[in-house]
């Protein structure tokens, strides 16, 4: 061990290499320059205001800077909160009362002081790297966060404490491995200080304390040196940190927290009946107005309490699931969410990164290296509480550059292992052996450059037949054959359907529903509408959007007035549809109103989709027009082009369907994704739910534990359209 420590301490950058590249001053400024201009060029700094308030740390940043105290982490007054640690909602609140509220100027500030730590992060990562490895590793693992496209996301659009959270574990991982041999208290009194700041700032990172605090520990005791006071004092620092946002929670909540109070509502989005893995939204008080409603009345800590109770009930009911959804969040974390379309590439990029980092700790486990332990506490430990609530990408951030160091040094072993077994075979006076040692090199090359060549003219292959299958039918069938196989569908899905009244809860498909019942008359669906239009999700005082939500259903409701002022809560969806059920009563900013009538804004996926639903609704609510016609045919054009390549049935592979005879354009469907939409439903009559991913097969994302009504409405509309709207289709399509 000590001979390979001494071989890779030794090893120096090329002699040819400029200083400037060797020096972490250089990379932390070229990561801010590269950062800030990112800002600049693309103007990630222009927040409106309905952006704004989907971060929770920006709504109480406001409340602080309002002087309405740590509250309201949503829309409107909700009450004192602990839903973050306070103190990045802290430094936003400064950003407000320097630059104003909401602002362009307080969004560029926040999105500076994230990429100046973001920046910083190149110079820790060199440190840790420097000290572990080698200088070699130092260098190429600093500028690749300097430079790295993810690092640099971050910082530049995101109103978080991701970027700082990852610096400041950085920072305290550069002082574990550097006060090893450190007993002197100040130096544990600073060490103790920086974790109660970073506690302070993101609760998660304290998954490490421990493990990095017996590991100093243990590094003194190694060297007979005293540990016990220092460790001491350090703990008392720490919790003296942490203590008056402590004792502010219990003065507050009248219970004891541990820095933040969401933990309940985290494990509830994560462990629900809709649970695939990810995170469910609608479960989330920041997005679903009703269980907003009971935040509201029942206070955030006793809603917390709720929703952990519920969380735990359903855990206890379902313990196999849970175990498969842990699982499942265990993949997604390392992996990233499942994706559709071109996004699927971040997720190959975000494995990738993933596989080599722990590659790196395998080998330096191997070799022994001092610190491998930290290495594998952090990436062991840290993220255990989100395998047991959800994922995202972000969450990973904080051990980016950890795992940063360890791919790149993963990836820079092996060129050093081909000199050491050349340096051995030259030592050992066998020249005879380097013209076969070149052989076999040259060998392994040809072979696997064939067995690449032969997997992408696989993956091709199976690209193709699934094209075929996806666009293409072989099986003709008959005009009288399909027209049956369409009347049941439509029977046993609205069977289905009227059985489900949670599916009113979603005003996009109450408005489908209303279509389907004007165009077929059936009473089933009467019934169904007249219910929703006479509950209390819609025409509520004092919510004007949700009158709208009524108008969706049924073109004859009355709507108010929506001006601009009063949209603040109303995310851009909703105010797109208002607005096409009613022009002349809802106002639209102009850029608001230019994107949704953009003919180019968005070339693929959701927000695609989303555009051409509202331009759907535009249409039916007010009829033709040369305007609506120039943005609705490319749009149109454009998610027809998604069905044709996006083989997946799911989701929003029955929406595109419904979303192209919506808009008039049955010509763009093809026959093929009608038979096969036909062929995925139920035998109850329903679609299943897999947003995400696949349906069917190793791959599926779907345990069938969902809400089904999604799909089901969706894949209902197109096949109601396709009877009473367009019967000509199937007269061209079908003898």
């Amino acid at each position: 061990m000590n001979d390979w420590k001494n071989t890779v301490k030794g090893a120096t950058l090329p002699t040819t290499t400029h200083g400037f590249v060797r020096s972490p001053v250089w990379m932390v400024l070229v990561a801010l320059v590269a950062r800030v201009l990112y800002i600049v060029i693309a103007h990630s700094y222009r927040f409106d205001a309905s952006h704004w308030l989907t971060f929770e740390m920006a709504n109480l940043g406001h409340s602080l800077a309002t002087g309405h105290g740590f509250s309201s982490p949503f829309w409107g007054e909700t009450g004192p909160s602990a839903w973050t640690p306070p103190l990045y909602p802290w430094v936003i609140s400064l950003a407000f009362r320097a630059f104003g509220i909401y602002s362009h100027s307080a969004a560029f500030a926040i999105l500076l002081f994230n990429s100046v730590f973001s920046a910083l992060t190149s110079w820790t990562i060199y440190r840790i790297a420097r000290r572990v490895f080698n200088e070699t590793v130092a260098v190429w693992s600093g500028w690749v966060w300097a430079l790295l496209p993810y690092s640099v996301y971050w910082a530049v659009v995101w109103i978080w404490e991701t970027s700082l959270s990852a610096f400041l574990l950085s920072l305290l991982f550069m002082l574990t491995l550097e006060m090893e041999d450190n007993g002197r208290l100040s130096s544990w009194f600073g060490y103790g200080l920086l974790w109660g700041i970073a506690g302070l700032i993101n609760t998660a990172v304290l998954a490490w304390l421990p493990f990095s605090g017996c590991w100093l520990a243990y590094q003194l005791h190694r060297r007979g040196k005293r540990f016990v006071v220092p460790a001491v004092l350090g703990a008392l620092v720490f919790w003296a940190t942490l203590s008056p946002w402590l004792a502010r929670n219990y003065l507050v909540f009248d219970k004891p927290l541990l820095v933040r109070g969401d933990l309940g509502v985290e494990l509830r989005i994560g462990n629900n009946p809709e649970a695939e893995g990810w995170g469910v939204l609608t479960y989330h008080p920041g997005s679903n107005r009703f269980l907003n409603e009971q935040y509201k009345q029942m206070g955030e800590a006793a809603y917390d309490d709720e929703q952990a109770d519920l969380a735990k009930e359903w855990i206890a009911q379902h313990p196999k699931l849970f175990l498969t959804l842990s699982f499942r969040r265990f993949i997604f974390f390392w992996a990233g969410i499942p994706r559709g379309g071109l996004e699927q590439v971040k997720n190959l990029l975000f494995l990738a990164s993933s596989l080599l980092a722990i590659g790196g700790l395998l080998l330096a486990a191997k070799r022994r290296v001092q610190g491998v332990f930290l290495f594998a506490t952090l990436l062991g430990f840290y993220p255990l509480i989100y395998y047991f609530t959800f994922p995202t990408p972000r969450y990973r951030h904080a051990i980016d550059p950890e795992l940063v160091i360890l791919a790149v040094f993963l990836i820079s072993s092996f060129p050093a292992f081909q000199r050491r077994r050349q340096s051995a075979v030259t030592s050992g006076h066998d020249a005879s052996e380097e013209p076969a040692l070149a052989g076999r090199l040259l060998r392994w090359i040809t072979t696997n450059v064939a067995m690449l060549i032969l997997l992408v003219a696989v993956v091709l292959a199976a690209v193709a037949l699934t094209m075929w299958n996806n666009n293409y039918s072989l099986h003709r069938t008959s005009r009288a054959e399909f027209s049956s196989q369409l009347d049941h569908a439509i029977d046993t899905s609205t069977q289905w359907i009227v059985q489900h009244p949670e599916i009113q809860e979603n005003p996009a498909l109450m408005l489908m529903l209303g279509d389907m019942q004007e165009m077929s008359g059936d009473p089933r669906l009467h019934s169904y509408v007249e219910s929703y239009l006479s509950g209390k999700r819609v025409r509520v005082p004092g919510e004007p959007i949700t009158w709208y939500y009524a108008r969706m259903a049924d073109p004859r409701s009355p709507v108010p007035m929506l001006l601009v002022a009063d949209q603040g809560n109303i995310v851009w969806e909703d105010r797109w549809c208002a607005y096409a059920t009613a022009p002349n009563r809802v106002e639209l900013t102009a850029a608001d109103r230019a994107d949704m009538f953009s003919a180019t804004k968005y070339s693929w996926g959701t927000r695609l989709h989303i555009q051409l639903f509202t331009l759907d609704i535009y249409r039916r609510f007010n009829g033709p027009s040369p305007e609506l016609d120039r943005a609705i045919n490319p749009v149109t054009e454009g998610v027809a082009h998604d069905a044709y390549w996006d083989f997946r049935v799911n989701d929003s592979y029955y929406q595109r369907s419904a979303f192209i005879f919506g808009a008039g354009r049955p010509d763009l469907v093809r026959r093929r994704w009608i038979e096969r939409m036909l062929d995925y439903q139920r035998p109850d009559g329903s679609w299943a739910t897999c947003w995400y991913g696949w349906c069917r097969g190793v791959f599926q994302f779907s345990l069938g534990k969902g809400d089904p009504g999604h799909s089901t409405v969706q894949a209902a509309w197109a096949l109601y359209m396709l009877k009473y709207r367009y019967p000509q289709w199937i007269e061209q399509h079908y003898r």
